[in-house]
């Protein structure tokens, strides 16, 4: 006389919808973090060029936008801009 439950059959529509959104949840972030390692490491090498390549004989660089800016200290110790460039 053991008789076993009847179990149903599938999963309930709760856990799927559930599992679908956490899914597409997931492969949104990873895609938004991807880009946002392409956009840093670009970033990062276009200041090294503005630092390295440019700036190199200069106190100081800064890059704003697609501009690399060179700056050395005048009489009075505050930067002057001595050189820019545009970056592409």
């Amino acid at each position: 006389m053991d008789e076993k439950p009847e179990y149903k059959k599938g999963v309930n529509p709760t856990w799927r919808i559930a599992c679908i959104f956490f899914i597409m949840l997931v492969v949104l972030a990873s895609t938004i973090m991807l880009w946002a390692n392409f956009y840093a490491s670009s970033e990062i090498e276009r200041m090294e060029e503005c630092w390295y390549d440019v700036c190199s004989e200069y106190d100081d660089s800064e890059l704003y936008g697609n501009d690399c800016y060179c700056y050395n200290f005048n009489e009075d110790g505050d930067y002057e801009i001595v050189f820019e460039k545009y970056i592409k």
